[in-house]
């Protein structure tokens, strides 16, 4: 293996690790933190991948601004620990399930990749396929209706919250 795919590998478990962090620390706090780590390493994969504009991204937007508004939420709302009950079985059962799906699929991607059968994808002669250029030229074209659905969702999300939050005052 090249130096490149050692620090990628590396960065990689920093992640995984740093996302399971963030499902079993027991103080919200250490959660953010995790959660604000594993955004980061991330951002770093997507730099090895040659995608320094959602590298950017990641960093600015995900670690950077949503995570203020963790940090914002977790110090203005009490934090009530729950007792442990018969649902909470449930969801550890389903949250195992879930865990070992992901874990058969991420084996399964790695076994292929060591085989070899990942495609090269073909890029472009005059765009990167990371670049901010070649991002909005499929966003509004492409992928036009997903970003659209996905802006009413985030706008009807936004009223929600506000509702919601109009109520208890």
């Amino acid at each position: 293996m090249g130096g490149e795919t050692v620090f990628f590998v590396v960065v990689a478990i920093i992640a995984v690790l740093a996302g399971i962090g963030v499902v079993a620390a027991r103080r919200v706090v250490h959660s953010a933190v995790l959660l604000a780590l594993n955004l980061l390493s991330v951002a770093v994969l997507f730099v090895t991948l040659n995608a320094q504009f959602l590298a950017a991204v990641q960093a600015l937007i995900y670690a950077g601004a949503v995570m203020v508004l963790f940090l914002f939420a977790i110090i203005l709302l009490p934090i009530v620990p729950s007792p442990a009950s018969r649902s909470f079985m449930r969801r550890a059962g389903f949250a195992l399930g879930l865990s070992i799906a992901l874990l058969v699929e991420v084996m399964a991607a790695v076994l292929l990749f060591a085989n070899g059968g990942l495609p090269e994808l073909p890029a472009s002669s005059n765009e990167v396929a990371g670049s901010p250029e070649a991002i909005g030229q499929l966003l509004f074209t492409d992928y036009l209706f997903p970003f659209e659905v996905a802006s009413v969702l985030l706008l009807v999300a936004i009223v929600g919250a506000m509702v919601l939050a109009g109520r208890r005052r």
